[in-house]
């Protein structure tokens, strides 16, 4: 399965990415600071639109109900929230990554 980091940044947020090593851990990441867009704005349909196939088939995991959550369903994707305090009932929801199966 690939996996993709679509995030709201800045470049220090980038830089902590790097120092951290993240980027191993994903095909691809789509940051808004190289992108010039925020999720919100225009990231998730630049990231899908450079992936290609359907849109149907990504799963977009986050915690933020706005951008996470509706932004990609609006667009088609599926989405999962995380809801570490479980105060977002009737949503598809995780408390934590290891939740998802």
């Amino acid at each position: 399965m690939d996996r993709f980091l679509i995030s709201d940044t800045s470049s220090v947020g980038e830089r902590i990415i790097d120092l951290l090593e993240v980027r191993r851990y994903f095909n691809g990441i789509f940051l808004s600071n190289r992108y010039g867009v925020t999720k919100k704005n225009g990231l998730f349909n630049k990231a899908f639109g450079e992936l290609g196939g359907n849109v149907n088939n990504y799963l977009v995991i986050g915690d933020s109900v706005e951008s996470d959550y509706l932004v990609p369903r609006s667009l088609g994707a599926r989405s999962l929230l995380i809801d570490r305090a479980g105060l977002h009932n009737g949503l598809d929801s995780i408390r934590t990554l290891e939740d998802i199966k």
